[in-house]
Formats: C-alpha cells, structure tokens, sequence
C-alpha cells in the first residue's frame, strides 16, 4: 500500500475487547482511511477483530439484531460497552487518593483524567488541579496549596519536592 509517494507501514487492525470504544472506533476509522477500506465492509471486517467477552457480546447480539453498517455497529457498541463508563471514570476520580507515592498517583490520575476527558472535553486545566490536590495526602495538599499551581504537571512538581 502506498501513502505519499511512499510506501504505508503494515499495521494490525485494532482488536476491541470491551474496553474504550470510543477510542477503538477512532483507531479502527484512521484504519480505514489509510488502507482505502471499502465503506460498506467496514462493520463486517471489525467484527472479526472482537476478542474475548465482546466477541461472545457480540455474537449474542448479532443472533438477535442484525448489524448492517458502520453507524450501526458503532451505535450497539457504545450501548453495550461505553454507555456507562463516562459516570465510572468521574467516580472513579472523585474517590481516587493518593495512597502510595507522589510520582504513582500521578500516573493513575493521568489515566483517569484522560479517561474522562475522552467522553466531555470541557473540564479544564482548573478542574484537575483541584481533583489532583484534593487527592494528595493531607500532609503534601496543605504545602501545595499556597502554591496555587495552575497546571497538573505544576502541581505535580510542587508535590515531588
């Protein structure tokens, strides 16, 4: 396959395994974008590329509902596998506290934050300062806030020292 005048590097399709469809959809459309997929194939060759539970998911749905386009796939995929995980993440960083070191729970607090900024985009810097300071250990959080860091990565720094 040829991009530019060069040649494309081979890549595996992406395999979904229940876990964030709203970034598996994305993956599997610049997919087919660079390898010139056919449009009307795209939801049967996706559905080759489900491993685990969200193959046996999708086998029980697909023997009940008949899955003819993309729109549609999409559409019984975030139903089943996305439809409550925007509320899990947010709950997820409400309660997520620092209970190891600094550099730790800044790694699984980046995880979370990514996670919810996947499903609402508007939370700001502001925002997840004050869910990362609010889940620092008592004795850091005092230090930190008369700092008034204005980003994660300041916050983290302050915290580190």
């Amino acid at each position: 396959m040829k991009f530019g005048g060069s040649r494309l590097p081979k890549t595996d399709f992406p395999k979904f395994d229940g876990e964030n469809p709203k970034l598996w959809k994305t993956n599997c459309e610049k997919y087919f974008s660079m390898y010139h997929v056919p449009y009307e194939t795209w939801a049967s060759f996706a559905t080759l590329h489900f491993t685990g539970t969200a193959a046996l998911r999708l086998q029980t749905y697909e023997e009940l509902h008949c899955i003819e386009s993309w729109p549609e796939l999409v559409v019984a995929v975030h139903s089943k596998f996305g439809r409550d995980k925007y509320e899990q993440h947010l709950e997820e960083q409400e309660g997520f506290k620092q209970l190891g070191g600094v550099e730790e729970f800044h790694s699984k607090f980046e995880e979370i934050m990514h996670k919810v900024l996947v499903y609402n985009k508007a939370f700001d810097e502001t925002f997840f300062v004050t869910k990362f300071v609010g889940g620092l250990k008592s004795e850091i959080k005092a230090a930190i806030k008369l700092h008034k860091p204005r980003t994660v990565d300041a916050t983290l720094s302050l915290a580190k020292t």
